[in-house]
């Protein structure tokens, strides 16, 4: 099964490795560095099995996608309901990167 697998993660990889739409972030510096040729992926099963092909060992910065992380482990650590009640659910309405400070 593991060689199924990672082999199928390899196809994908080598499928989308050509793609070079967009361009790289220039609104935050570690985005506006980084290598618009780097490409990895990396699986990991349930089981702790980790599948890894391209550039997955390359270290990078992942920004906002650090969010569901932190949030999965605020669940884990302190349960829904202490993180509902500290954070709640609906979103702002505002940009992802918008600072801004509640009126007094």
């Amino acid at each position: 099964m593991a060689g199924l697998v990672q082999r199928y993660l390899d196809r994908i990889w080598r499928e989308h490795v050509g793609c070079d739409d967009g361009q790289l972030a220039d609104y935050i510096p570690e985005l506006a560095d980084v290598d618009p040729d780097g490409f990895g992926l990396a699986l990991s099963s349930s089981d702790g099995f980790i599948y890894e092909t391209g550039d997955a060992a390359v270290q990078f910065t992942i920004q906002s996608i650090s969010k569901p992380f932190t949030y999965a482990l605020a669940l884990e650590m302190v349960g829904p309901e202490v993180v509902d009640a500290s954070i709640g659910v609906e979103p702002s309405g505002e940009a992802f990167n918008e600072i801004s400070v509640d009126p007094l």
